[in-house]
């Protein structure tokens, strides 16, 4: 699989990142992405499976490579494994559905089921855990942007990661990604464009007031914006008919976490990854 991603990469026509997907007791389910060429396929369980590796013996290998990691919520693991350091991005849609928080459309599946609390991207937040935003398929066909057929007996439209990348290149996809400069969307090609006092999402910034930059397109009319600033709606603006939206709101804003979330006239949603308000007297300032 390395072969063939390195093999597919073309530096401003087609990116691909290597990586695989970790599903450990102890780590959940966990995708694994390496900035270069390749990077330690490490198996949580011997070839007999008899013996399940200790995880903690994987971090040391995957820091000195760089790596990245995003969780994927669909099988209850939110809080198997906090390294905040590899643990990059959360999804916040897939296949299976929005896991935005209880509640979100369409449903989560897996929560039809199980009992999901705590175990939503909103619950990350409120905890404390510094997250971007992505959303993906999890239909296993290799299919990227695409993503009809499903592996499951009911199932969504696979979901789509979008980065503010400064080009078409594995260095700055994968550096947009591990920094959070990341949106999400349930699928549409959404164009969206968000920034608060002039930095961009998944970055800190002076808790005060924050003058957000909003410009949306989507694939349908945009039906309305909306900020959500630790877990409550603070600011929102209905669509006016057409696939373009642009607003300048400005608030005050407390320490915590603040994102957008874009609605098309069809359903489909974009998130944007949260930005991070600190007061910069708080110990330790405001961090990278």
């Amino acid at each position: 699989s390395c072969r063939a991603a390195n093999r597919m990469n073309r530096d401003g026509s087609f990116v691909t990142l290597v990586g695989y997907e970790l599903s450990h007791p102890q780590a959940g389910d966990k995708n694994l992405y390496y900035p270069g060429d390749g990077g330690p396929l490490l198996r949580e369980k011997s070839l007999d499976l008899e013996t399940v590796y200790p995880v903690e013996a994987y971090v040391e290998k995957w820091l000195a490579h760089r790596a990245m990691m995003t969780a994927h919520l669909h099988a209850r693991h939110l809080q198997a494994f906090r390294h905040t350091e590899l643990c990059r991005l959360i999804e916040v849609y897939s296949n299976w559905g929005c896991c935005e928080q209880a509640g979100a459309q369409p449903p989560f599946i897996p929560a039809l089921r199980a009992d999901f609390t705590g175990q939503y991207a909103l619950d990350a937040l409120q905890s404390g855990w510094r997250v971007g935003f992505c959303a993906n398929s999890d239909d296993h066909m290799a299919r990227p942007g695409w993503s009809g057929w499903h592996r499951v007996e009911r199932a969504y439209h696979g979901g789509l990661t979008a980065v503010y990348a400064t080009a078409l290149t594995r260095k700055a996809v994968f550096d947009a990604l591990y920094r959070r400069h990341t949106y999400a969307t349930s699928g549409a090609r959404m164009r969206v464009f968000c920034t608060a006092n002039g930095v961009l999402p998944g970055e800190c910034l002076p808790a005060g007031s924050v003058r957000f930059e909003i410009e949306a397109a989507g694939e349908q009319p945009i039906a309305g914006l909306e900020l959500i600033h630790n877990g409550q709606v603070v600011w929102r603006r209905a669509g006016t008919g057409g696939a373009c939206l642009k607003a300048a709101p400005e608030m005050p804003l407390r320490d915590g976490f603040c994102y957008l979330r874009v609605k098309q006239s069809d359903g489909h949603t974009a998130w944007v990854s949260p930005f991070y308000l600190r007061h910069s007297s708080r110990k330790g300032g405001l961090s990278k």
